[in-house]
Order: C-alpha cells, then structure tokens, then sequence
C-alpha cells in the first residue's frame, strides 16, 4: 500500500506549524496583557499618590505651612544659609516638601508613576514650588557640598517648564 504524502513547509508539517503559530500567538496576548498591567499599575500607584496628598492630615499640615511661608514670601535661602536647625520647624517643612517631590521626581524617572497623570494633576504646583525652593536648594547645594542633592526635582521641574514654552 503507498504511503499517503505529507504536506511539508520548511520542513515541518501542518500540525507543527499550526503547535507553532498558536505558541507565538500566545506569547504575544501574554506579553500584551504583562504590560497592560504593568500600565494599570502605574496609574493606580500615582492615583493613590495623588489621593494621599490630599488625605494624609501631616502631609496637608506641612502643605499648609509651606504655603503660607511661600504667601509671607519666606526668604528660603536664608533658611538655608544657616544652621538647619536655626529654623527647625521651618526647615522641617521645606525639608518634607523637598524630599516628597524628589520621591515623585524618582517615581517619575524611574517608570513606577505615569508622568501624564501626575504631570496633568500637579504640573503647576510642582513647576511654582520648585521655582520658590530653588535657591534654597543652591544654597544647601553649596553649604554641604552635595551638588545632586534634589538634583530629581530640578530635573523633572525644568523639563515641565521647557515643555509649557513649547
């Protein structure tokens, strides 16, 4: 009895390919799904940022105050100009906002929180904040003798501003 002939492509018959095309067709809706997630996650963790910003009663307090300072048009480089602890609430304050916008800032540039959503919540306040702590920040930069110091913060602070003259 004759041998009923195989169909063969590149050297492997329909089961094979077919094996092979559901393989890759797989991989490719598990690598899609990976990073969806991945996006869901970044969202949520910068929504959940955003949301304890306003619901956390310490970081409003320290909010507050800083306002106010920036109201009272504080001289923040001679806060920094001195001892720290001079001025140790008011440091404390600067401090707290520095090091949640460098936190941010990281967050930001390391991929762990989507830039448009935050950057669409709090661009202004951010860039406006910045722009008041600035020479603060130069100030301790040159008194301590830590040039990256807040460097985060300078960074996604600037590139915002250029982007807003565009």
């Amino acid at each position: 009895m004759a041998q009923p002939i195989e169909f063969t492509i590149w050297g492997g018959n329909l089961s094979f390919w077919f094996q092979t095309a559901v393989f890759v067709l797989s991989a490719i809706i598990a690598i899609f799904t990976l990073w969806r997630n991945e996006c869901q996650a970044k969202k949520r963790a910068t929504i959940d940022l955003v949301l304890m910003e306003t619901q956390d009663s310490k970081f409003r307090d320290v909010k507050e105050k800083f306002g106010q300072y920036r109201k009272e048009k504080m001289n923040f480089t001679r806060m920094a100009c001195g001892e720290l602890t001079d001025h140790p609430e008011e440091n404390e304050v600067i401090l707290s906002i520095l090091n949640h916008y460098e936190f941010i800032a990281s967050g930001v540039f390391e991929g762990a929180l989507d830039e448009k959503i935050y950057k669409r919540m709090k661009k202004g306040v951010f860039v406006r904040d910045w722009k008041a702590l600035e020479p603060y920040v130069t100030e301790l930069r040159r008194k301590e003798d830590r040039k990256k110091i807040f460097i985060e913060t300078q960074k996604l602070a600037e590139k915002w501003e250029k982007e807003k003259e565009k």
